[in-house]
């Protein structure tokens, strides 16, 4: 996260009104693929991203020890919103 998503997030999260949604962009677009690449670099270590099916990555999810709920959500790309 660049300093200025940080920044923007600390003034959402103290507002008194919020928005259910905000949408925030910067100059650059990058892709899952482009993260993972730069992780690589930072890292020393080589991180694929693997575009995966729906079914496969809540496969996977739950291989790793996340509950169902829980990997149904994430697996299945819906979007986290921030309530109060």
């Amino acid at each position: 996260m660049t300093l200025d998503y940080a920044e923007t997030a600390a003034v959402v999260l103290t507002l008194k009104s919020v928005k259910p949604i905000y949408e925030l962009s910067g100059d650059n677009s990058f892709t899952l693929k482009d993260v993972a690449s730069e992780l690589s670099n930072q890292s020393g270590k080589k991180v694929d991203y693997l575009d995966l099916p729906e079914q496969e990555y809540q496969s996977l999810l739950l291989n790793y020890g996340l509950p169902e709920g829980v990997a149904a959500t994430i697996g299945n790309g819906r979007h986290w919103r921030c309530q109060r």
